[in-house]
């Protein structure tokens, strides 16, 4: 036991001189190599030599510089510039509520409105009829006893009415007058009374009690005509207001188009100033020839900007000539408008009640509905009456000249 635990330390403290010995004196060993197992395809291909770089690129145009353009033009297609048309807003806006096809259609719509109304009232215009005519008749007759004269009985009459009818505005009455006149003559032996003059006059009113009274169909209408002229009034009214609204809109983007088209314009102009510093500054070796051609590439963006603009400036003085002339053959379609009403940075000071209490006194669209609820009213009150029970009181009076009296009834 003692024996193998001597030897157990001996193989130790050898193990420990070996280690330290090969750390202060290392001895190279073999790596093992790996060894390629040949291929019949494998072939051995000589690696390629590195190209050598350029220790500069080559050059191309070393001293190009873009040549000077013109500013860009400002003519534009079918617009002559040197016949301007100076436009205040309130002459817009008077042009186009002039010519305006929209406004034209709203102002007939009132018309017609009021062509109604008047027809609704023309109910109540008196009814005047009148009638003549003349007739003569022979009768065959083959008895002296019914007073014949050659055998025949000839009787003549000239006839002739007039009269009148109407409907009364109040209560639902209704009127009628008639005159009738005759003059008959006869060949008859036997008439004691030769020629004869016959004459009637009627006169009737008729009255409704209960369905009627308060309200009846003309009423009605009329009512409703008075409400439809206030819509096409309101309607109208509207119309011009978006019309007046566009006119403003359009003129103010107009005279932002040519605002900003000068804006573009002085930018090329001071891009063309920063590229002559440029320049200069190249040649004395302050700045890099790259600041040049980063000016250069600026003033082309800054040109292509003023084309830009050119194009706003057109579309929006189209737009602001659609509403203001009647159509494209005006001669001032060819002109180049310009804006001359001064532009009032101040904004409105109102209050938000003022504000809410204006637009709900003004607002067409609420004026609208609130007819249109009326008219629902009106007829609503004249079915209604429909309902009741129809009586009505008639009165007749005539005078008859062949009676001699005068008689008369209820």
């Amino acid at each position: 036991m003692k024996r193998s635990i001597i030897i157990s330390t001996a193989l130790f403290f050898i193990t420990a001189a070996a280690s330290a010995v090969r750390a202060q004196d290392p001895i190279p060993t073999p790596s093992p190599t790996p060894v390629a197992l040949p291929t019949p395809s494998a072939q051995a291909t000589p690696p390629l030599p590195n190209a050598p770089l350029p220790s500069e690129p080559p050059p191309i145009a070393p001293n190009f510089e873009a040549p000077l353009r013109p500013l860009p033009s400002a003519e534009r297609v079918g617009v002559d510039l040197a016949n301007q048309l100076p436009l205040t807003l309130e002459e817009a806006i008077t042009l186009a509520l002039r010519n305006n096809n929209d406004i034209d259609t709203s102002r007939n719509d009132v018309q017609i409105a009021e062509f109604n109304l008047k027809g609704a009232r023309g109910v109540y215009d008196p009814v005047i009829t009148s009638e003549s005519y003349y007739e003569s008749t022979t009768i065959p007759t083959a008895s002296l006893i019914g007073g014949a004269v050659n055998g025949a009985v000839t009787q003549t009459r000239f006839f002739g009415n007039a009269g009148v009818t109407g409907f009364t505005p109040w209560y639902g009455g209704n009127y009628a007058a008639r005159f009738d006149s005759t003059r008959s003559t006869t060949s008859n032996t036997n008439s004691f009374l030769n020629p004869q003059y016959p004459t009637v006059m009627n006169f009737s009113y008729a009255q409704p009690l209960l369905r009627g009274l308060k309200t009846d169909n003309n009423r009605r209408l009329i009512e409703i005509a008075k409400k439809n002229l206030s819509l096409s009034d309101s309607e109208f009214r509207q119309r011009a207001i978006e019309v007046i609204a566009q006119v403003e809109t359009a003129y103010w983007n107009l005279a932002f188009a040519l605002r900003n088209l000068q804006v573009q314009i002085d930018a090329v102009k001071q891009g063309r100033t920063q590229l002559e510093s440029n320049q200069r500054q190249v040649a004395k070796g302050v700045l890099a020839p790259i600041d040049v051609v980063a000016a250069t590439a600026q003033i082309a963006t800054f040109e292509q900007a003023v084309y830009a603009a050119q194009e706003i400036v057109t579309r929006a003085e189209n737009t602001l000539k659609t509403l203001l002339l009647a159509d494209r053959t005006n001669p001032e379609w060819s002109r180049a408008i310009t804006p001359v009403s001064p532009i009032s940075l101040e904004p409105p000071q109102v209050s938000l009640e003022l504000a809410l209490g204006e637009a709900l006194k003004n607002r067409q669209e609420i004026t609208q509905l609130q007819t249109n609820a009326e008219i629902n009213k009106i007829n609503e009150e004249y079915f209604r009456d429909q309902t009741k029970p129809q009586i009505v009181y008639v009165a007749r009076s005539g005078w008859n000249r062949d009676a001699e009296r005068l008689w008369a009834s209820a």
